[in-house]
């Protein structure tokens, strides 16, 4: 639909909408039509796409462990974007580790001002062992875009009490570093 900017025709050739920021979030264009001769209105000439969301919170990246011990606290990283118009002040929202529908951990998020990506550390310890499948959430109250809420699964396999395991380089069975045994490299002469 149409929204009149003004009641009379603008005859400068520049214009400024104060209201623009009181628009209800959303998707908009603005319009141009010439005035011609006898009141004769040319064509409307649209702009670019122009995108209102004051209140969007993206979750984008996890990394952590692959290999956590049961007991031991370990840290992961999630990878958030204020894809809002809006700076969000540090508590206003929340950050969560999950499996599944259960919260295994979560953080108040931190200050962050529009379009500005952080990386944001949650600690947690698991309680049981076995494979899990993790993945980072956000939670802003009154987000207009849920479907980016959400980062990627990080599948995880805990090990028991007392065990640690350490992954050196990538893990790739086929990786030749850090340690190579090329019979050219090797480290036996």
């Amino acid at each position: 639909s149409w929204t009149l900017l003004t009641a009379n025709t603008i005859t400068d050739t520049t214009f400024i909408d104060t209201g623009w920021g009181t628009l209800p979030d959303g998707n908009y264009r603005w319009a141009v039509k010439g005035v011609y001769t006898n009141n004769l209105l040319g064509p409307a000439g649209f702009s670019n796409l122009l995108i209102m969301l004051r209140n969007d919170m993206a979750a984008n990246t996890i990394s952590g462990s692959l290999t956590p011990t049961v007991g031991v606290a370990t840290t992961y990283t999630i990878g958030i974007k204020n894809v809002g118009t809006q700076a969000k002040p540090a508590g206003s929202y929340t950050i969560k580790l999950m499996s599944g529908d259960t919260e295994l951990a979560s953080v108040p998020g931190p200050a962050i001002n529009p379009n500005q990506v952080l990386d944001v550390p949650i600690n947690w310890t698991p309680t049981e062992q076995g494979t899990m499948v993790i993945y980072g959430k956000v939670f802003l109250t009154g987000d207009t875009n849920s479907a980016n809420d959400q980062t990627p699964t990080l599948t995880i396999l805990v090990n028991p009490s007392g065990v640690f395991m350490i992954t050196i380089g990538a893990g790739g069975q086929f990786a030749r570093m850090p340690v190579d045994m090329y019979y050219r490299n090797s480290i036996y002469e």
